[in-house]
């Protein structure tokens, strides 16, 4: 029954919103289990695989409760939500199973089941980040950015996030950006010189990732211009997988940062009522093609239409002025009219 009713709700989602945003539904893990034998224990391991997995994609789309309702699944059940899985590298030892996997979950069959259970999930807006690996050797060693012996961009360059709506990747070595930043200025957020990198790359989203070798220790540290330090902590090198572990963890902690951050705009939308009179449907059309495309109108309603004449309610993210100004760059003007505002084309 679990099975039948969640593909057949799956069909409300259509593959493109799959595509759009399917980095969002993958994730690495490390998996280590024993069993009676090889095989057992692989078995074992990829279950329980399968489960973090699951519940790594959940708390990362709702608010981190909605795991509880996927404890009562089965590994048969749990296995439905699982698109694909990528073996990056895998050894057995006796009746030992270890590997590094890569799993995609199905967004849709996930979405749909969470729907099911009157779940809200997160709509993360599209996020393009660039990443600053500044590298140090030792403490008192001079920080390394663009040399090619920085193994930590190395580790970056590897494991970038390069699809769905979030990307994650190092900061290009191109000219520009090598002589707008030094590694220094790096450390120091300094604003000047990141506010240069920052325009040489569209706006992006920038973010420091430090790492500092201390003996068999690599301690990482995330900052960002805006939020001060975000994430730290430190991994052992004996495990030879320190690095893309360290990348793994910073990925993470970004998405769950905009995520954040998201969710507090979301509380702050407020709602504007406002009617527009025009003189032929096609005016209208394109008028409203304009309007939700802003980037901060969330969400349109058509309240009443009537003849040539619309009413609507746009819920919207930051401040009126904000939002007056975008209209108006778009060639619409918003008029005060006491509880509403009607909307006329420049």
């Amino acid at each position: 029954m679990f099975k039948k009713i969640i593909f057949a709700t799956a069909m409300i989602f259509s593959l493109n919103s799959y595509a759009g945003d399917m980095g969002l539904y993958e994730t690495e893990l490390k998996i280590d289990a024993v069993g009676e034998n090889a095989s057992q224990a692989r078995e074992k391991a990829l279950a329980d695989a399968h489960r973090k997995a699951v519940y790594a994609i959940t708390e990362r789309i709702t608010d981190g409760s909605a795991t509880a309702i996927l404890d009562n699944l089965n590994d048969n059940q749990i296995l439905n939500f699982i698109q694909q899985v990528s073996v990056i590298s895998e050894k057995v030892v006796d009746s030992r199973y270890l590997a590094d996997l890569k799993i995609t979950i199905n967004a849709p069959v996930l979405k749909a089941y969470l729907a099911e259970k009157g779940i809200t999930i997160t709509n993360l807006p599209e996020a393009h980040v660039f990443i600053i690996p500044v590298y140090k050797t030792a403490e008192t060693a001079s920080p390394l950015l663009w040399e090619a012996e920085n193994l930590w961009y190395q580790a970056w360059e590897q494991n970038s996030m390069n699809t769905g709506q979030i990307t994650i990747k190092p900061l290009p070595k191109n000219k520009d950006n090598q002589k707008a930043l030094l590694a220094d200025e790096a450390i120091r957020l300094n604003g000047l010189s990141l506010d240069s990198v920052r325009r040489l790359n569209d706006n992006a989203d920038l973010y420091v990732a430090e790492a500092t070798t201390l003996g068999n220790t690599l301690n990482i540290t995330l900052k960002s211009p805006l939020y001060g330090t975000i994430y730290s902590k430190s991994y052992e090198e004996t495990d030879s997988q320190h690095f893309e572990n360290a990348v793994k963890d910073i990925k993470s902690a970004i998405i769950n940062q905009i995520q954040q951050k998201d969710q507090i705009q979301q509380a702050a939308q407020s709602n504007l009522t406002i009617v527009y009179s025009f003189n032929a449907l096609k005016e209208w059309v394109e008028v409203r093609k304009q309007i939700v495309t802003l980037p901060s109108v969330k969400k349109m309603d058509i309240d009443a239409m009537s003849g040539k004449r619309v009413q609507m309610t746009i819920q919207y993210n930051g401040n009126l002025d904000d939002l007056l100004s975008a209209f108006a760059k778009n060639g619409l003007l918003l008029i005060e009219s006491g509880s509403y505002y009607t909307l006329e084309r420049k």
